[in-house]
């Protein structure tokens, strides 16, 4: 997988992230199928997500990996390429369910190729949940390489690519407040970074505000885009490393 950007400096930086699709190894697929969400709930996601899901759930890698041991680094790896994986895969659906919506009195025309925002609000959601799992200090290790394993990924440099996190999180509790659930706020930060809000009716519209109807639809979609760090544990054992 290589990256390439957009020849435009007016574009912000996660405007110009698109990708150029290199055939993977068998060692990028084993890692990026690594991560499997456990518990979907299939009356509420799309039926494509959905069958996307559960054929990454038959590929039986979780039980060859059992119990194994990692690293903050194979964690990070594991983080990153998923991450990529499920962004590159899931933005496709997302942005024709919401093209397709009825929620809209305009076709929103969102490109699948333009996930570059949808990366950042899932990297940005995701990262807020790691210290709530991991004892203090392996957690700003496993952080700090996934920032580094982005960084490199996006030809950015660690710092930049962190200080691009900590800007979507703090917009995504200012447009969350007062609520302080996680996966409001990623529905509710797809919403206006990807400036949803011109193509609803008059009435929604003037108030800057998502349809509630249209707003429950997205996070029934946006809740599969967290992982369950949890299961996660349960299987594998987090070893910490010397630098």
């Amino acid at each position: 997988m290589c990256f390439f950007w957009l020849n435009s400096k007016n574009k912000r930086f996660e405007d110009r992230i698109h990708v150029r699709k290199s055939k993977p190894s068998n060692a990028d697929r084993l890692w990026k199928r690594l991560w499997i969400a456990p518990c979907f709930q299939p009356q509420l996601a799309s039926k494509r997500i959905l069958n996307l899901v559960a054929s990454m759930k038959n590929l039986g890698l979780i039980s060859w990996l059992a119990k194994r041991k990692l690293s903050e680094e194979q964690v990070a790896h594991v983080f990153v390429e998923t991450t990529f994986e499920t962004v590159e895969q899931g933005w496709p659906e997302l942005a024709e369910f919401l093209n397709e919506s009825d929620g809209f009195v305009q076709c929103p025309k969102l490109d699948t190729e333009d996930y570059g925002r949808f990366l950042m609000i899932i990297v940005s959601a995701n990262i807020q949940l790691i210290p709530q799992h991991f004892d203090s200090g392996v957690d700003r290790q496993i952080i700090q390489r996934i920032f580094s394993k982005f960084a490199r990924a996006l030809d950015i440099t660690p710092d930049v690519f962190a200080s691009k996190v900590k800007h979507y999180r703090s917009f995504m509790k200012q447009i969350n407040n007062p609520s302080k659930n996680l996966v409001t706020a990623m529905t509710r930060a797809v919403f206006y970074k990807y400036n949803l809000n011109q193509c609803q009716d008059a009435f929604f519209r003037d108030m800057n505000s998502p349809n509630p109807n249209t707003q429950r639809e997205l996070r029934e979609l946006m809740q599969h885009f967290l992982w369950d760090w949890e299961a996660f544990k349960t299987t594998y054992r987090v070893v910490s490393t010397k630098n």
